[in-house]
């Protein structure tokens, strides 16, 4: 998912890796490709005139296999999607990845048919990259997707492309309530490369066609995220130091998917804190206990003597209804740095600060 901007220092343990699941996209229509393999019931008009039981149900009474489901999913709503809106602007080699280096992957395109059957080889073999165990080589990428989909508004917004606002959609809404249905057993870094791709595509298409209004005048669904199980983010935030309450006000947002994503990976270690007595109504760690705190210089080799104010003077300010304001005089050496209280008056200017740590 390298289309999702990252944290500069996060590294990728190889957890994140999409798998490589689909079979060859024949190239079709993306609205009817369930019909073109067998799968009616998935399209949720076509099964309602058809008097065929909703996708959702069906899944229930007759699950597809976790395997076949996944290949079936990746093959139409990342490969079909993107075939879809790019067209002639990319290839399906363009979002696969090599695992091995050894096995580089070659792409045999017809000649006389661009948008024809195509065919995945190897250059070690001349099998076509069908069998689960050539797959395990290869993952998806999505390094070229940000690039593509900019071409692509570039080319819609001059006309060069023909494209229908409503028909992508009509295509994105399909795909939407299709991956929301899945199992709790389908591999979840595959959904989230699914969704997090048809978002990428539903902004895009949105700044295609002028679409800044999202509450008025956008027709694309853009809250991916809330098809998705965050529940296993939350230990992955803590390990990275983040609060309980971080967390819970983060999962609690309406951040959109690549957000998220990205706020997964950002690291708020300190070592001087401590988020083990926190929960999510609250941390504790950045709480100052007055009964027994100390002020300390930021650097330890610091000597420089404590600057304070005049507390009784302050209170006479408050009780007399004014607000007592600091003037800092800065002088040339850190140590003959002088702060004077005064009160202030409704024609005074002063800068107001909430705290100060």
């Amino acid at each position: 998912m390298e289309h999702i901007p990252r944290p500069k220092r996060a590294e990728n343990d190889g957890s994140e890796v999409v798998p490589y699941t689909a079979v060859l996209y024949d190239g079709g229509p993306f609205m009817t490709y369930p019909l073109r393999v067998g799968r009616p019931h998935v399209l949720p008009s076509y099964a309602e005139n058809n008097n065929l039981i909703p996708y959702w149900r069906h899944e229930k009474l007759h699950p597809t296999p976790t395997p076949e489901l996944e290949s079936f999913i990746q093959t139409w709503l990342f490969f079909g999607l993107l075939h879809e809106l790019l067209g002639e602007l990319c290839l399906p080699s363009d979002f696969i990845r090599s695992l091995n280096n050894s096995h580089e992957l070659a792409i045999a395109m017809p000649s006389n048919d661009r948008q024809g059957a195509t065919q995945f080889r190897s250059n070690t073999s001349d099998g076509v990259l069908d069998d689960p165990s050539a797959k395990k080589n290869y993952a998806i990428t999505t390094a070229k997707l940000p690039a593509l989909l900019k071409l692509w508004v570039q080319k819609v917004q001059l006309e060069a492309i023909v494209a229908s606002y409503d028909h992508i959609a009509q295509c994105l809404d399909l795909a939407y309530q299709t991956l929301s249905v899945v199992g709790p057993t389908f591999n979840m870094i595959l959904k989230i490369s699914i969704a997090s791709a048809a978002e990428a595509i539903a902004f895009a298409t949105n700044k295609a066609f002028d679409v800044t209004d999202y509450n008025k005048n956008n027709k694309c669904p853009v809250k991916w995220r809330q098809i998705l199980d965050i529940t296993p983010w939350k230990p992955a935030l803590v390990a990275n130091g983040w609060c309980p309450s971080q967390v819970f006000q983060l999962l609690q947002s309406s951040l959109f998917l690549h957000s998220m994503w990205h706020f997964l990976h950002v690291e708020l270690q300190d070592p001087t804190k401590c988020h083990d007595k926190c929960t999510e109504k609250g941390c504790t760690a950045y709480q100052n206990q007055l009964d027994c705190y100390q002020t300390q210089h930021v650097d330890d080799h610091c000597s420089c003597q404590e600057l304070t104010v005049d507390g009784h003077l302050t209170d006479s300010i408050l009780q007399n209804d004014a607000l007592p304001a600091l003037r800092i005089i800065d002088n040339d050496e850190l140590s003959d740095i002088e702060v004077k209280v005064l009160s202030t008056e409704t024609s005074s200017r002063y800068l107001a600060i909430s705290h100060v740590w």
